[in-house]
């Protein structure tokens, strides 16, 4: 996705989500914010995985 796309998903009320694999952690777009910290503390890239998986449940949630 390039960041027109972003803009479009974002304008209908979706929220994009990004695994950080280096620093365990998961990040957000939302609104016209750049990606910020949803959650970190993940034990291990399995556990960041798995909350990915979760969080991909929401209709209204996608992946970069």
């Amino acid at each position: 996705m390039n960041a027109k796309d972003h803009l479009k998903l974002m304008k209908s009320g979706f929220s994009i989500i990004r695994a950080d694999m280096f620093r365990l952690q998961i990040k957000i777009k939302s609104g016209m914010q750049d990606y910020r910290i949803l959650e970190k503390g993940f034990a291990s890239k399995a556990a960041v995985e798995r909350r990915m998986k979760e969080l991909l449940k929401d209709d209204m949630t996608v992946e970069d």
